[in-house]
């Protein structure tokens, strides 16, 4: 009699549902955020177009990875970048907010915020600083509905102070605060 030993190899190990790169013009793009909606996911980011210039990318996906709309945000004679990991917020309504920085070509920086509807259009847009050096990086929603948004500024003096500024529901500053 002897005994009989079966043995099951089983591998653990998450699945790819999908994979896929999307590709604003072959020039470099890097993602910062990633948000799971009811319908998918939306992805924010940098990209660089043929001027070599930064905007900010904004991307809606389906359930399966596919595009249903891109679109890249940026005006001449301007750099953008789309901030750091945390930039990029959504809503229950599937509102999305990103947080990031507009700069000139003379180095001079301001914060921007810009608010799309689940359909990718830009329900509106607010810069604050004073366009000498400020960067935008996370934004957070607050309790009463508005937002708070993270950054640094070196408008009071070269160290790169924290920057957080309070704003409304529709991105009214509320107040701002610099922090050492």
């Amino acid at each position: 009699m002897g005994i009989w030993l079966i043995v099951y190899p089983v591998a653990y190990a998450q699945s790819t549902y999908f994979s896929r790169r999307i590709d604003y013009g072959n020039f470099g793009e890097y993602g910062t955020g990633i948000v799971e909606t009811p319908s998918g996911y939306v992805i924010s980011g940098s990209v660089v177009d043929l001027s070599l210039l930064f905007g900010i990318g904004w991307i809606s996906l389906d359930k399966n990875g596919a595009v249903v709309v891109k679109k890249r945000m940026g005006s001449p004679n301007f750099g953008y970048d789309s901030g750091l990991y945390g930039s990029m917020i959504t809503a229950q309504d599937g509102r999305s907010y990103i947080c990031g920085t507009r700069a000139d070509f003379l180095g001079n920086a301001e914060l921007i915020f810009y608010c799309f509807s689940p359909q990718g259009d830009t329900l509106w847009t607010r810069v604050y600083g004073d366009s000498l050096r400020q960067n935008g990086y996370q934004c957070r929603r607050t309790p009463d509905g508005g937002f708070v948004l993270l950054g640094r500024t070196e408008t009071t003096d070269p160290a790169n102070d924290f920057w957080l500024i309070k704003t409304d529901s529709l991105g009214i500053a509320q107040w701002d605060r610099t922090y050492r």
